[in-house]
């Protein structure tokens, strides 16, 4: 090439960029393609030999492609200062290539300590030596950890006290075990430097040392040096510190909780999104503003960690449609997507879904929309598009329902989608899919009150009520203000009523047995056994009044009403009868108190004919309590409650932890006391709505606890039930609709763990 086409060409590459930038709209990637011009210019002026031009051009090249556009740009110009002898350039150059980029491969590393160890050790280059520690650092886990950190302390102290050489000594104790040493290096660093990762790692650091930390008071340094990939790579760093924390401790996983670091989380994000932005308008700033993608990805945690996770999500879809403007991945439309959905944009929830399969096609895992999508056609009154995205979903996924336990939420969405393909079947008159979809829900250990609920509303749209009261009372879900009707039965009888003085429910050590009052009638009922009455003895009796009720089986005592005492009555025979070996005989006994609270003597008694009419309505409630109680405790005694422990913490759920079913949320717990229950949670408005914030819950807990033994008496269980956030309480052998839905709950709970331990 002659001298003067040379010129030429170097002219050409000016033109060529000034073109670019003079672009409108001027683009993020027209800084990168002036990245690339700068590269061929800048080689070109290297073979004319123009070499301290040649690495100006590259350090500009390098600036404009960004860290991970060209990774070779980095080590190029390198090279072309440590050939030039300007080695201590070279040595930083060499040292930001392999933090920054990313790409530096193990033998890239090899060739970089032979070049730089080929200056001998008298040398006073700082960045060579610092850049010879980052190349020696290897990975965590390294048999060589103590041999490599011996060799970096050695380095450190000719790299001049550099920031750098700080951070790089810090992971290298790290990797050898030496914690303490690793946070002494980090707070030294955060002292003299402002790295946005460093406070992520001193934390991380405090919580592997056993030490208090907070996350949440992590506040993020400004400084003009910072790129907007420091502070992405920082978002980065805490969102897998949260994740581990997740795991290991079971900490941030309420909703509440996530959201508070994860607005820590997005205020990095903001940082670095000025930044890039700054950079794209301007061209001022540094390699690490450069990158498209990077700020594309960026954009996508900023709104899911701070729209999406602080439930602002009409806010989070400008922050998705940023990032799919600069370097579009489904990922990004399907966050805008969800967004749509939760401030139910059922339109824009269409629209997304029209975009990602115009620019993807089936080349994106499309049934984790699917569900989403069908809302929108359902809720847009457009059964037909619902009952084809089933289709759809059919044709992409074809894994029974029954075989998505390992990944619950992938569950969740297909069962959500066919009860809503259910529905549209319906509305388009189309009984036969209806009957299919119900058959194979109500059949699945995935059953929810809201898939249920779904179900039923299909039924009545065809106008069958029947399968609709089917579907809504399949799970048969505890609701305290709800019970059923009670039938009429015979007479009182003496023998019905021993046979319940024998009742495994009362010689579970509960003296007395309530039953509140129905909503229908307001009698209440207190069952007792072996009473006094005078001389007599009761071994069975019922307490009965009507108003002044105890409620949800509290102990303490009722209001003074009127009250009947009705029982068998043990008469002892005379003197004479006694004498002759006679028996005691057994009768049926009525007395009466005004207030139900006097001593037995000032009982009245009364003829069983004054007995108010509600034998019927307690033989009734009697033989619900029993077979109830009965149920509960088969299917949940302390051996199983210790095993179903024992399986949670072998997979890895620990205790104040718990594991999604799907049903339900499943946990081991154990008290202060020592008393360790399995506890399951309940949200009746999962699969119900997707506007539904996460906070909008409606949960019920059901608690299986084992009560420790004492010097007094053996180990034994205790159940419990809690409505939401308020007060829990006992469930006693008189919640028989409680103690049947615990029994159920915590049988359908044992069949999905078994399947999910299976699956895992």
């Amino acid at each position: 090439m002659s001298v003067d086409d040379a010129a030429e060409a170097m002219d050409g590459y000016e033109r060529q960029r000034a073109a670019l930038l003079a672009s409108v709209p001027r683009m993020p990637h027209h800084w990168q393609e002036a990245g690339r011009s700068l590269y061929e210019q800048a080689h070109l002026a290297r073979r004319l030999g123009r070499h301290p031009e040649s690495r100006a051009l590259m350090l500009e090249a390098v600036t404009r492609l960004g860290s991970i556009a060209l990774p070779q740009a980095w080590f190029e110009v390198a090279d072309w200062a440590w050939e030039d002898g300007d080695h201590d350039v070279a040595g930083r150059l060499y040292h930001d290539a392999m933090f920054k980029t990313g790409g530096c491969t193990e033998e890239e590393a090899q060739r970089i300590v032979e070049r730089l160890r080929s200056l001998g050790d008298d040398h006073g280059h700082p960045w060579v030596w610092a850049a010879l520690m980052r190349a020696s650092l290897g990975d965590p886990g390294e048999d060589s950890a103590p041999e490599r950190l011996r060799a970096i302390e050695a380095m450190h102290a000719r790299a001049g006290g550099l920031p750098a050489a700080l951070r790089i000594r810090a992971r290298a104790r790290d990797n050898a075990g030496d914690l303490e040493g690793a946070a002494a290096d980090l707070d030294a660093c955060m002292a003299r430097s402002a790295d946005p990762r460093v406070p992520v790692w001193r934390a991380l650091l405090d919580y592997r040392m056993g030490r208090p930390f907070d996350l949440e008071a992590i506040q993020w340094p400004e400084h003009p040096d910072l790129g907007g990939g420091d502070y992405y790579s920082a978002g980065c760093e805490l969102a897998e510190v949260v994740e581990l924390l997740q795991q290991q401790e079971g900490q941030y996983t309420g909703s509440q909780d996530l959201a508070r670091v994860k607005a820590v989380e997005a205020r990095a994000y903001e940082l670095g999104a000025a930044r890039f932005e700054h950079y794209f308008a301007t061209g001022e700033g540094g390699p690490l503003d450069a990158e498209p993608h990077i700020y594309a990805m960026l954009c996508n945690n900023l709104a899911i960690a701070g729209g999406f996770r602080q439930e602002k999500f009409a806010q989070a879809i400008p922050w998705h449609d940023k990032g799919w403007a600069v370097s579009p991945f489904w990922e990004q439309y399907h966050g805008r997507l969800r967004c749509q959905a939760r401030i139910g944009d059922w339109a824009g929830v269409v629209d997304s879904w029209t975009v990602l399969r115009r620019a993807f096609g089936d080349d994106w895992p499309v049934e984790q929309a699917a569900c989403e999508v069908a809302w929108a056609f359902e809720r847009l009154g457009q059964p037909a598009q619902v009952l084809e995205l089933m289709d759809l979903r059919a044709a992409h996924a074809g894994t029974p329902l029954s075989e998505l336990i390992s990944d619950v939420e992938a569950e969740t969405r297909r069962a959500v989608l066919m009860a809503l393909g259910a529905q549209a079947a319906a509305r388009l008159g189309q009984r036969g899919p209806v009957e299919r979809i119900a058959r194979e829900l109500l059949a699945s250990d995935r059953l929810s009150d809201g898939l249920c609920r779904h179900l039923a509303q299909a039924w009545r749209l065809l106008g069958d009520e029947a399968q609709a009261e089917r579907c809504e009372r399949a799970l048969d879900t505890p609701d305290p203000h709800e019970r059923p009707a009670l039938a009429q039965a015979a007479a009182p009888e003496v023998a019905a009523m021993l046979g319940w003085a024998r009742a495994p429910f009362l010689d579970d050590g509960y003296a007395v047995v309530r039953f509140a009052a129905l909503s229908d009638d307001g009698w209440s009922f207190e069952l007792r056994k072996d009473g006094e009455m005078g001389d007599e003895t009761l071994p069975i009796y019922a307490q009965i009044r009507r108003g002044g009720d105890v409620h949800d089986g509290e102990d303490e005592a009722p209001l003074a009403v009127p009250t009947w005492q009705f029982g068998v009555l043990n008469e002892a025979p005379g003197l004479f009868g006694r004498l002759r070996g006679k028996a005691p005989t057994a009768r049926l006994y009525l007395a009466h108190s005004p207030t139900g609270h006097a001593p037995p003597a000032e009982w009245t008694e009364a003829p069983i004919a004054q007995l108010p009419p509600v034998w019927a309505k307690l033989q009734r409630r009697v033989s619900e309590a029993d077979a109830a109680w009965q149920r509960l405790a088969a299917a949940a005694p302390l051996e199983r409650i210790e095993a179903t422990i024992a399986r949670l913490h072998a997979q890895g759920v620990l205790d104040g932890r718990d594991a999604d079913l799907g049903i339900c949320r499943i946990g081991p717990y154990l008290g202060a006391s020592g008393g360790a229950w399995v506890g399951l949670s309940v949200d009746r408005k999962r699969d119900t709505d997707p506007t539904l914030p996460e906070l909008a819950y409606d949960p019920y807990h059901f608690i299986y606890q084992i009560v420790p033994a004492t010097d007094t008496g053996p180990a034994w269980v205790m159940y419990g039930f809690q409505q939401d956030a308020g007060k829990g309480r006992q469930i006693k052998p008189g919640d028989a609709a409680l103690a049947l839905a615990a029994a159920r709950l915590f049988e359908r709970a044992l069949q999905r763990l078994q399947r999910w331990e299976a699956a895992r």
